[in-house]
């Protein structure tokens, strides 16, 4: 916002800066992943002084802290939304909801033909 009025910035090179929810120093390598629906797109360079990990970008969207584990090589993300006013919050769990509803839908084809068949041998 500027003067109270939003201001394009799609297209444009900006530089973020997020404070994890967590110390990163134990990680060797630290990037900085786009997500786009639930899915790890592209990874940004990005630096880790110790407190903010900054990255460079073109537009404002969901993103996920990634480092690899200095001891195991073990990848790690938190995800966080970037804007100018928000600091991102890991996600805790691992989401699909389109599984969860193609299951509910499932589950409720499978008991109406389970009830018809039941209906239909009366």
């Amino acid at each position: 916002m500027k003067l109270g009025k939003e201001v394009p910035i799609e297209g444009q090179n900006m530089r973020i800066t997020l404070q994890p929810d967590m110390d990163l120093s134990k990680y060797s390598s630290i990037k900085v992943g786009y997500v786009e629906n639930d899915q790890l797109v592209t990874l940004y360079n990005a630096s880790y002084d110790g407190t903010y990990v900054s990255f460079n970008t073109n537009h404002l969207s969901e993103y996920a802290i990634v480092g690899t584990e200095t001891d195991t090589n073990a990848l790690v993300a938190t995800n966080s939304k970037s804007s100018s006013t928000t600091k991102g919050s890991p996600q805790t769990g691992d989401i699909n909801v389109t599984l969860y509803i193609i299951a509910a839908i499932g589950s409720l084809l499978g008991i109406t033909f389970i009830i018809k068949y039941l209906k239909d041998r009366r």
